[in-house]
Protein backbone atom coordinates (compact mmCIF):
# COMPACT_ATOMS: atom_id res chain seq x y z
CA UNK A 1 0.00 0.00 0.00
CA UNK A 2 0.88 3.69 -0.10
CA UNK A 3 3.09 4.89 2.74
CA UNK A 4 4.06 8.27 4.12
CA UNK A 5 6.23 8.46 7.20
CA UNK A 6 9.01 10.37 8.86
CA UNK A 7 12.51 9.03 8.38
CA UNK A 8 15.73 10.04 10.15
CA UNK A 9 18.99 10.38 8.23
CA UNK A 10 21.90 11.47 10.43
CA UNK A 11 23.57 14.58 9.07
CA UNK A 12 20.43 15.72 7.20
CA UNK A 13 17.37 17.82 8.18
CA UNK A 14 14.14 15.99 9.10
CA UNK A 15 12.93 13.79 6.24
CA UNK A 16 9.80 12.10 5.00
CA UNK A 17 9.50 8.95 2.94
CA UNK A 18 6.65 8.39 0.52
CA UNK A 19 5.91 5.54 -1.84
CA UNK A 20 4.51 2.02 -1.92
CA UNK A 21 5.02 -1.29 -0.12
CA UNK A 22 7.32 0.00 2.62
CA UNK A 23 7.09 1.16 6.22
CA UNK A 24 9.42 3.44 8.17
CA UNK A 25 9.92 4.25 11.83
CA UNK A 26 12.68 6.47 13.16
CA UNK A 27 15.84 5.49 11.30
CA UNK A 28 14.61 2.08 10.10
CA UNK A 29 12.56 0.95 7.14
CA UNK A 30 11.10 -2.34 5.97
CA UNK A 31 10.62 -2.76 2.24
CA UNK A 32 8.69 -5.42 0.32
CA UNK A 33 8.78 -6.74 -3.23
CA UNK A 34 7.47 -4.25 -5.84
CA UNK A 35 8.22 -1.33 -3.51
CA UNK A 36 9.40 2.14 -4.45
CA UNK A 37 9.96 5.07 -2.08
CA UNK A 38 11.48 8.55 -2.34
CA UNK A 39 12.72 11.07 0.22
CA UNK A 40 11.02 14.44 0.77
CA UNK A 41 11.68 17.49 2.90
CA UNK A 42 8.00 17.78 3.86
CA UNK A 43 4.91 15.60 3.87
CA UNK A 44 2.45 16.61 1.15
CA UNK A 45 -0.75 15.06 -0.18
CA UNK A 46 0.69 14.97 -3.70
CA UNK A 47 4.21 14.60 -5.10
CA UNK A 48 5.49 18.19 -5.08
CA UNK A 49 8.72 18.69 -7.07
CA UNK A 50 9.95 21.41 -4.72
CA UNK A 51 9.68 19.00 -1.76
CA UNK A 52 11.90 16.27 -3.25
CA UNK A 53 15.03 16.30 -1.10
CA UNK A 54 18.22 17.06 -2.98
CA UNK A 55 21.31 15.25 -1.65
CA UNK A 56 24.54 17.12 -2.44
CA UNK A 57 27.10 14.40 -1.83
CA UNK A 58 30.28 15.68 -3.51
CA UNK A 59 33.09 15.18 -0.99
CA UNK A 60 30.77 13.26 1.33
CA UNK A 61 29.97 9.68 2.30
CA UNK A 62 26.53 8.08 2.58
CA UNK A 63 26.22 5.09 4.89
CA UNK A 64 23.51 2.63 5.97
CA UNK A 65 23.01 -0.90 7.24
CA UNK A 66 21.09 -3.42 5.14
CA UNK A 67 19.61 -6.85 5.85
CA UNK A 68 18.79 -8.52 2.52
CA UNK A 69 18.93 -12.17 3.54
CA UNK A 70 15.47 -12.71 1.96
CA UNK A 71 16.24 -10.91 -1.32
CA UNK A 72 16.65 -13.91 -3.61
CA UNK A 73 18.40 -14.38 -6.96
CA UNK A 74 16.97 -12.34 -9.86
CA UNK A 75 15.59 -9.83 -7.31
CA UNK A 76 17.08 -6.35 -6.93
CA UNK A 77 17.08 -4.19 -3.81
CA UNK A 78 18.22 -0.82 -5.14
CA UNK A 79 19.38 2.37 -3.40
CA UNK A 80 20.20 5.07 -5.93
CA UNK A 81 20.45 8.77 -6.76
CA UNK A 82 18.64 10.42 -9.68
CA UNK A 83 18.32 14.02 -10.87
CA UNK A 84 14.64 14.37 -10.12
CA UNK A 85 12.43 16.26 -10.62
CA UNK A 86 12.74 15.80 -14.37
CA UNK A 87 12.61 19.03 -16.37
CA UNK A 88 11.01 19.63 -19.75
CA UNK A 89 12.78 21.43 -22.61
CA UNK A 90 11.75 24.78 -21.13
CA UNK A 91 13.37 23.95 -17.77
CA UNK A 92 10.09 23.35 -15.94
CA UNK A 93 9.38 20.33 -13.68
CA UNK A 94 7.61 17.72 -15.79
CA UNK A 95 5.57 14.88 -14.23
CA UNK A 96 5.97 12.74 -17.36
CA UNK A 97 3.55 10.74 -19.49
CA UNK A 98 3.04 6.96 -19.72
CA UNK A 99 5.29 6.54 -16.69
CA UNK A 100 4.99 2.73 -16.55
CA UNK A 101 4.30 2.73 -12.82
CA UNK A 102 6.92 5.30 -11.86
CA UNK A 103 5.98 8.28 -9.66
CA UNK A 104 5.50 11.82 -11.01
CA UNK A 105 8.66 13.69 -12.05
CA UNK A 106 10.66 10.45 -12.20
CA UNK A 107 13.67 10.07 -14.48
CA UNK A 108 16.76 7.89 -14.73
CA UNK A 109 19.60 6.92 -17.06
CA UNK A 110 17.59 4.17 -18.78
CA UNK A 111 14.55 6.35 -19.49
CA UNK A 112 12.37 4.16 -17.29
CA UNK A 113 9.09 6.05 -17.05
CA UNK A 114 9.88 8.05 -20.19
CA UNK A 115 12.36 10.69 -19.00
CA UNK A 116 16.18 10.81 -19.00
CA UNK A 117 18.52 12.06 -16.25
CA UNK A 118 21.83 11.18 -14.54
CA UNK A 119 21.82 8.24 -12.12
CA UNK A 120 24.18 6.88 -9.48
CA UNK A 121 23.36 3.35 -8.35
CA UNK A 122 24.74 3.11 -4.83
CA UNK A 123 23.45 -0.44 -4.47
CA UNK A 124 21.70 -2.97 -6.68
CA UNK A 125 21.84 -6.21 -4.78
CA UNK A 126 20.50 -9.56 -3.68
CA UNK A 127 22.01 -12.37 -1.59
CA UNK A 128 24.45 -13.37 -4.35
CA UNK A 129 25.54 -10.15 -6.11
CA UNK A 130 26.11 -6.48 -5.30
CA UNK A 131 26.63 -3.85 -8.01
CA UNK A 132 27.30 -0.10 -7.98
CA UNK A 133 27.12 1.97 -11.17
CA UNK A 134 27.66 5.56 -12.30
CA UNK A 135 25.56 6.77 -15.26
CA UNK A 136 26.37 10.08 -16.98
CA UNK A 137 24.22 11.88 -19.54
CA UNK A 138 24.85 14.19 -22.46
CA UNK A 139 24.94 17.87 -21.50
CA UNK A 140 21.43 19.15 -20.74
CA UNK A 141 19.70 22.20 -22.18
CA UNK A 142 17.86 24.12 -19.45
CA UNK A 143 18.17 21.01 -17.28
CA UNK A 144 16.47 18.78 -19.86
CA UNK A 145 18.34 15.61 -20.85
CA UNK A 146 17.96 13.90 -24.23
CA UNK A 147 20.31 10.93 -23.83
CA UNK A 148 22.22 9.04 -21.13
CA UNK A 149 24.68 6.17 -20.85
CA UNK A 150 22.41 3.21 -20.12
CA UNK A 151 25.23 0.78 -19.25
CA UNK A 152 27.24 3.22 -17.15
CA UNK A 153 30.49 2.47 -15.33
CA UNK A 154 29.67 -0.50 -13.08
CA UNK A 155 31.51 -2.69 -10.61
CA UNK A 156 30.10 -5.98 -9.31
CA UNK A 157 31.17 -8.33 -6.53
CA UNK A 158 30.74 -11.34 -8.83
CA UNK A 159 34.15 -10.70 -10.43
CA UNK A 160 35.66 -11.83 -7.10
CA UNK A 161 33.39 -14.71 -6.03
CA UNK A 162 34.81 -14.93 -2.50
CA UNK A 163 33.78 -11.35 -1.66
CA UNK A 164 30.03 -11.66 -1.24
CA UNK A 165 27.37 -14.33 -0.77
CA UNK A 166 25.30 -16.38 1.68
CA UNK A 167 27.75 -18.25 3.91
CA UNK A 168 30.70 -17.97 6.29
CA UNK A 169 33.14 -18.55 3.44
CA UNK A 170 32.45 -15.09 1.99
CA UNK A 171 33.98 -11.82 3.22
CA UNK A 172 30.45 -10.45 3.40
CA UNK A 173 27.97 -13.10 4.55
CA UNK A 174 24.60 -11.94 3.22
CA UNK A 175 22.73 -14.07 5.73
CA UNK A 176 23.52 -11.30 8.21
CA UNK A 177 23.22 -7.48 8.09
CA UNK A 178 26.14 -5.49 6.74
CA UNK A 179 27.10 -1.82 6.35
CA UNK A 180 27.31 -0.04 2.99
CA UNK A 181 29.51 3.07 2.76
CA UNK A 182 29.71 4.97 -0.52
CA UNK A 183 32.30 7.72 -0.82
CA UNK A 184 32.30 10.53 -3.40
CA UNK A 185 35.78 12.12 -3.19
CA UNK A 186 35.95 15.49 -4.92
CA UNK A 187 38.21 18.49 -5.36
CA UNK A 188 37.14 22.00 -6.39
CA UNK A 189 33.63 20.75 -7.13
CA UNK A 190 34.79 17.94 -9.44
CA UNK A 191 33.96 14.31 -8.72
CA UNK A 192 37.21 12.29 -8.63
CA UNK A 193 35.84 8.85 -7.85
CA UNK A 194 33.27 6.63 -6.21
CA UNK A 195 34.27 3.99 -3.69
CA UNK A 196 31.88 1.47 -2.15
CA UNK A 197 32.93 -0.29 1.06
CA UNK A 198 30.90 -3.17 2.46
CA UNK A 199 31.61 -3.85 6.13
CA UNK A 200 30.62 -6.69 8.43
CA UNK A 201 32.40 -6.69 11.77
CA UNK A 202 36.12 -6.70 11.01
CA UNK A 203 35.58 -7.85 7.40
CA UNK A 204 35.27 -5.56 4.42
CA UNK A 205 34.95 -5.70 0.64
CA UNK A 206 35.82 -2.68 -1.52
CA UNK A 207 34.49 -1.73 -4.95
CA UNK A 208 36.96 0.98 -6.03
CA UNK A 209 35.53 1.80 -9.49
CA UNK A 210 39.08 2.15 -10.76
CA UNK A 211 37.96 1.56 -14.34
CA UNK A 212 35.87 4.76 -14.50
CA UNK A 213 37.56 7.34 -16.72
CA UNK A 214 38.27 10.69 -14.99
CA UNK A 215 36.36 12.53 -17.75
CA UNK A 216 33.35 10.30 -17.15
CA UNK A 217 33.41 11.32 -13.49
CA UNK A 218 33.78 15.00 -14.38
CA UNK A 219 30.70 14.78 -16.57
CA UNK A 220 28.66 13.73 -13.51
CA UNK A 221 29.99 16.53 -11.31
CA UNK A 222 27.40 19.19 -12.20
CA UNK A 223 24.49 16.87 -11.44
CA UNK A 224 25.99 15.94 -8.08
CA UNK A 225 26.75 19.58 -7.25
CA UNK A 226 23.16 20.56 -7.99
CA UNK A 227 21.83 17.71 -5.83
CA UNK A 228 20.22 14.36 -6.60
CA UNK A 229 17.23 12.68 -5.00
CA UNK A 230 17.37 9.37 -3.13
CA UNK A 231 15.19 6.52 -4.39
CA UNK A 232 14.85 3.02 -2.90
CA UNK A 233 13.15 0.25 -4.86
CA UNK A 234 12.75 -3.53 -4.71
CA UNK A 235 11.94 -5.36 -7.91
CA UNK A 236 13.03 -8.31 -10.02
CA UNK A 237 12.35 -10.39 -13.12
CA UNK A 238 13.39 -13.59 -14.85
CA UNK A 239 16.88 -15.01 -14.43
CA UNK A 240 17.65 -14.12 -18.04
CA UNK A 241 16.51 -10.51 -17.68
CA UNK A 242 18.54 -10.03 -14.46
CA UNK A 243 21.68 -11.74 -15.79
CA UNK A 244 23.37 -8.31 -16.04
CA UNK A 245 23.54 -8.33 -12.24
CA UNK A 246 23.85 -11.90 -11.01
CA UNK A 247 24.76 -14.16 -13.95
CA UNK A 248 27.38 -16.70 -12.93
CA UNK A 249 26.54 -16.59 -9.22
CA UNK A 250 22.81 -17.34 -9.48
CA UNK A 251 21.01 -20.19 -11.19
CA UNK A 252 17.86 -20.18 -13.31
CA UNK A 253 15.44 -19.08 -10.58
CA UNK A 254 13.16 -16.09 -11.19
CA UNK A 255 12.17 -13.30 -8.80
CA UNK A 256 8.54 -13.30 -7.72
CA UNK A 257 6.38 -12.44 -4.73
CA UNK A 258 6.91 -16.02 -3.54
CA UNK A 259 10.73 -15.85 -3.60
CA UNK A 260 11.19 -12.20 -2.57
CA UNK A 261 11.03 -11.74 1.19
CA UNK A 262 11.18 -8.38 2.94
CA UNK A 263 14.39 -6.37 3.29
CA UNK A 264 15.38 -3.97 6.05
CA UNK A 265 17.51 -0.83 5.97
CA UNK A 266 18.52 1.32 8.94
CA UNK A 267 20.97 3.86 10.33
CA UNK A 268 21.24 6.05 7.23
CA UNK A 269 23.84 8.78 7.66
CA UNK A 270 25.50 11.43 5.50
CA UNK A 271 28.94 12.61 6.54
CA UNK A 272 30.16 16.19 6.55
CA UNK A 273 32.12 17.25 3.46
CA UNK A 274 35.77 16.18 3.59
CA UNK A 275 38.79 17.19 1.54
CA UNK A 276 40.73 14.86 -0.72
CA UNK A 277 43.39 14.13 1.90
CA UNK A 278 40.70 12.62 4.12
CA UNK A 279 39.71 10.15 1.43
CA UNK A 280 43.34 9.41 0.56
CA UNK A 281 43.85 8.40 4.19
CA UNK A 282 40.91 6.02 3.86
CA UNK A 283 42.51 4.32 0.84
CA UNK A 284 41.14 6.29 -2.12
CA UNK A 285 43.52 6.71 -5.08
CA UNK A 286 42.57 9.40 -7.63
CA UNK A 287 43.08 8.04 -11.14
CA UNK A 288 44.52 11.29 -12.43
CA UNK A 289 47.17 11.73 -9.72
CA UNK A 290 50.37 9.76 -9.00
CA UNK A 291 50.51 7.54 -5.91
CA UNK A 292 51.98 9.00 -2.74
CA UNK A 293 52.95 7.67 0.67
CA UNK A 294 49.64 6.78 2.31
CA UNK A 295 48.25 5.25 5.47
CA UNK A 296 46.85 1.72 5.31
CA UNK A 297 45.34 -0.65 7.90
CA UNK A 298 47.78 -2.91 9.75
CA UNK A 299 45.91 -6.18 9.32
CA UNK A 300 48.02 -7.84 12.04
CA UNK A 301 47.37 -5.18 14.69
CA UNK A 302 44.77 -6.05 17.36
CA UNK A 303 41.55 -4.08 17.61
CA UNK A 304 40.99 -2.08 20.79
CA UNK A 305 38.14 -0.02 22.18
CA UNK A 306 38.17 3.72 21.37
CA UNK A 307 37.00 6.06 24.12
CA UNK A 308 34.93 8.86 22.62
CA UNK A 309 36.13 12.43 23.13
CA UNK A 310 34.01 15.59 23.18
CA UNK A 311 30.95 15.15 20.91
CA UNK A 312 32.28 12.22 18.87
CA UNK A 313 29.56 9.83 20.03
CA UNK A 314 26.65 12.17 19.25
CA UNK A 315 27.92 13.02 15.76
CA UNK A 316 28.64 9.43 14.61
CA UNK A 317 32.27 10.50 14.31
CA UNK A 318 33.57 6.93 14.36
CA UNK A 319 31.45 5.89 11.35
CA UNK A 320 33.33 8.30 9.08
CA UNK A 321 36.72 8.58 10.84
CA UNK A 322 38.60 6.18 8.56
CA UNK A 323 42.33 6.43 9.38
CA UNK A 324 43.39 9.32 11.58
CA UNK A 325 46.33 9.92 13.89
CA UNK A 326 47.93 6.61 12.95
CA UNK A 327 44.84 4.53 13.75
CA UNK A 328 42.11 2.89 11.65
CA UNK A 329 38.64 3.23 13.16
CA UNK A 330 35.74 0.76 12.85
CA UNK A 331 32.15 1.61 13.79
CA UNK A 332 29.92 -1.45 14.30
CA UNK A 333 26.92 -0.33 16.42
CA UNK A 334 27.54 -3.29 18.70
CA UNK A 335 27.09 -5.88 15.93
CA UNK A 336 30.00 -8.33 15.58
CA UNK A 337 32.31 -5.95 17.41
CA UNK A 338 35.97 -6.92 16.87
CA UNK A 339 37.01 -5.24 20.14
CA UNK A 340 34.93 -6.90 22.82
CA UNK A 341 31.57 -5.21 22.48
CA UNK A 342 32.60 -1.59 21.97
CA UNK A 343 30.73 0.29 19.25
CA UNK A 344 33.89 2.10 18.11
CA UNK A 345 37.10 0.08 17.68
CA UNK A 346 40.56 1.16 16.53
CA UNK A 347 43.82 -0.48 15.48
CA UNK A 348 47.20 0.85 14.43
CA UNK A 349 47.78 1.86 10.79
CA UNK A 350 51.02 1.81 8.81
CA UNK A 351 52.60 3.99 6.11
CA UNK A 352 52.69 2.47 2.64
CA UNK A 353 53.90 3.74 -0.77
Amino acid sequence: GVMRGSFAISGMPPMWMAGENATSSGNEMRISHEAGVSVFSSCEKEWEPASITQFQLLGKTIRYTVDLREVACACNLAVYLISTPALDRYGRPHPGKDRDGQPPYYCDANKVGGQWCPEVDIMEANTHAFQSTLHKCDAPVKGHYKSCDRSGCPQNTRVEPELYGPGEGYKIDTRRPFVVETEFPAKDGILLGMRTILRQGAREAVLAHASCDPKYLRDLSAAMRDGMSLRITYWGDTAQTMAWMDDGVCGASNCSAETAGDARLRDFAVSPEHDLDFYRARGFRPLSEPPEMQWAPDLHAPWQCHNYASHQQETLWCAFAGIQGGYEFNYNAGNDSPCGGCWCCKRKAVRVP
